[in-house]
């Protein structure tokens, strides 16, 4: 799939065209007024890469879409979940990667509720509306919105996913504890996890 046939314009569209395709097109597409679904899934994807920068840059250099960007997406999640872990040398270092994980989890899924709440009170609001005039305004900045919510909710789910692959790429390294032996040797924990830090003293009898 050609992103940009999808929404029959040049490559080297604006992000004003870009917008400007995705609103005709979605005016004819969209599910609401008998649109095909699957078809409309392209358009809104095809929207929500073009229209930014950065990711459309990565799809010109690779001609990819962001479907199979995923991995080197959940990689850079995973490293950044890892660094963020890291930084305050945890006890518990596995642990740390885990709560990251869970906090990034617990933030999209917040705003995936957020922004599946704000689409049904704008379609109701919409479906309240039983007489327009000509310049029916309201209608249109409705669907914008709506139009909007929809590619901001597949944006959503698509980051989950990588959030989640990011985890098991994550769950793939082995770490090794922290607790020192007397000889200042660092026991390797085959469980792949942080068990415990333990400082290491001498005993004054034994002090020689």
């Amino acid at each position: 799939m050609n992103l940009y046939d999808t929404l029959d314009i040049d490559e080297q569209a604006d992000e004003a065209a870009i917008k400007r395709a995705y609103r005709d097109k979605a005016k004819i597409m969209h599910p609401d007024v008998g649109g095909d679904e699957d078809e409309f899934r392209e358009i809104a994807l095809a929207y929500d890469v073009l229209s930014d920068p950065l990711r459309r840059h990565q799809y010109d250099d690779t001609g990819r879409t962001a479907k199979r960007d995923m991995m080197a997406t959940a990689m850079g999640i995973a490293t950044e979940v890892f660094f963020e872990a890291g930084s305050s040398d945890p006890i518990f270092l596995r642990g740390a990667i885990d709560a990251g994980i869970s906090k990034r989890l617990q933030a999209t899924q917040k705003q995936l509720t957020q922004i599946e709440r704000d689409m049904k009170r704008w379609i109701k609001l919409r479906d309240r509306i039983t007489g327009k005039p000509e310049n029916d305004f309201l209608t249109a900045a409705l669907r914008d919105n709506i139009m909007g919510a929809r590619a901001g909710i597949a944006t959503g789910e698509e980051m989950r996913e990588c959030t989640e692959m990011a985890k098991v790429l994550l769950h793939e390294y082995a770490f090794r504890e922290r607790t020192a032996t007397p000889s200042g040797f660092i026991i390797p924990d085959t469980m792949g996890m942080e068990r415990g830090r333990m400082a290491w003293t001498v005993d004054a009898s034994t002090a020689g």
